[in-house]
């Protein structure tokens, strides 16, 4: 009886291993292969971009809206395309409806001014397109997120910005596959702990800062992955893994609750 008691715990105890190295596995995977596709995704991005702002560099017109609005139909990950004048107003846009808004209070447009040419991600926008006055994404349940890089003066100062409005519902539905086939919870944010999008496609919390979440808290900037378990504002136990997309800095989360 003492032997078949201790067979018993023994495999019950490997069973509960083999359940949690099933479990890690899960959410490592599930993390790599959605921060593959949200790469892939914002490479496409980046390549309108840097054409745009090759032809802005080049001294050449603007573009011809139609033209471009009907590129960005095969394009579901981009709202709108915007050129900003260095002050930060809106000079061209995709959306005629845009053009002379200003964007020059944001500090992502004020920081691109000031640093070398790179990708800017800023915090999501409420409203379709650029942020309606006193409005939180939570509110009008409509946001995008602004991708953006700099246009270089002719003496290497700032000319303005080109700006691709990204939908999220494209992040959404990358993560609410991941989450209808392996019942996960995905989660996507910016460096900051913004919270971009969700798996659910649900407005709570987006445009909010996580800054204590545990991957900004224990990790980043250090490591660009990690698998952690913790407990969440509730309480309640889960196993997670973060990965960091290779262009524009998009942190992907994926969490199970551990039972």
């Amino acid at each position: 009886i003492v032997s078949f008691t201790i067979l018993y715990y023994v495999l019950s105890d490997q069973r509960q291993r083999d359940a949690e190295d099933a479990a890690r596995r899960l959410v490592v995977g599930a993390a790599g292969t959605l921060t593959d596709q949200a790469s892939r995704t914002l490479e496409v991005v980046d390549l309108v971009l840097k054409e745009t702002v090759e032809r802005a560099e080049a001294g050449a017109g603007p573009w011809d809206s139609g033209r471009v609005a009907e590129r960005l139909r095969d394009l579901p990950q981009i709202r709108a395309l915007l050129i900003t004048d260095a002050a930060g107003l809106i000079r061209y846009a995709t959306v005629e409806g845009l053009i002379g808004q200003d964007l020059g209070s944001r500090p992502w447009h004020q920081a691109l001014a000031g640093a070398p040419a790179r990708l800017m991600l800023g915090p999501p926008e409420a409203g379709r397109f650029i942020a309606e006055p006193g409005r939180s994404p939570e509110e009008t349940r409509r946001w995008t997120v602004p991708l953006a890089r700099p246009i270089p003066g002719p003496t290497e100062g700032f000319a303005g910005a080109v700006v691709a409005l990204l939908n999220p519902d494209h992040l959404a539905l990358i993560g609410q596959r991941a989450e209808q086939s392996f019942d996960v919870r995905v989660r996507f944010f910016d460096f900051e702990g913004t919270l971009l999008a969700s798996g659910s496609g649900g407005a709570e919390g987006v445009g909010r800062q996580h800054p204590e979440a545990w991957p900004f808290r224990d990790h980043l900037p250090r490591v660009e992955s990690a698998t952690m378990r913790e407990e969440d504002s509730d309480g309640i136990a889960f196993l997670a893994s973060f990965a960091v997309t290779a262009i524009g800095p998009i942190v992907v989360e994926v969490s199970i609750p551990e039972s």
